[in-house]
């Protein structure tokens, strides 16, 4: 018969066999609940993948409707969200920083167009602010100088409507920011 230390598995010496089976337990408990916690989390990324997924494809169908108000509030949320996930969800964070400025810039136009001039300089200005700040230099430099249209046009009403003092106090602020 072989002495009882010949019967312990190699690199447990001294321990014995009752010691070394609840060590061999609780291992096998750690690992399937480190494997249980990998495959929630897993679970959980994907969903909040999906979730950012699906707020991206949202705004982007808005902005193919050209409905940009709309479509500025989901692409926000989707950048939010999207650096919540991780690197999980980069890339869909890098096309919606890229819409975000766009959305602006169509937005300042319309409201352009609509001769609805403060606004239209408000998001003038928050498309060269994004576009810079997500690396969209073209268009950032492309709404800065469309910022000074809507001036141009607000101070040729006053100045057609004979309002001289208004026509100067809309170009006020223009001269002494350059």
């Amino acid at each position: 018969m072989m002495p009882p230390q010949a019967r312990r598995p190699f690199g447990y010496p001294g321990k014995t066999d009752k010691n070394y089976k609840t060590e061999i337990m609780s291992k096998m408990k750690f690992l399937l609940a480190a494997a249980a916690a990998m495959v929630l989390g897993f679970n959980v990324s994907a969903q909040d993948y999906n979730s950012v997924a699906d707020k991206y494809n949202a705004a982007v169908e808005l902005v193919t409707a050209k409905n940009y108000a709309d479509a500025i509030p989901a692409l926000q949320s989707a950048i939010s969200e999207g650096l919540e996930v991780g690197a999980d969800a980069q890339e869909l964070v890098t096309n919606a920083q890229k819409l975000l400025p766009n959305c602006y810039f169509r937005l300042g136009g319309a409201y352009f167009q609509q001769q609805n001039f403060d606004q239209a300089i408000a998001n003038f200005e928050k498309a060269a602010e994004t576009g810079a700040l997500y690396g969209e230099l073209a268009l950032a430099r492309n709404a800065s100088t469309w910022i000074g249209r809507p001036y141009t046009a607000q101070a040729a009403h006053a100045f057609h409507g004979t309002s001289y003092a208004k026509a100067a106090e809309t170009f006020a602020p223009r001269f002494q920011s350059v």
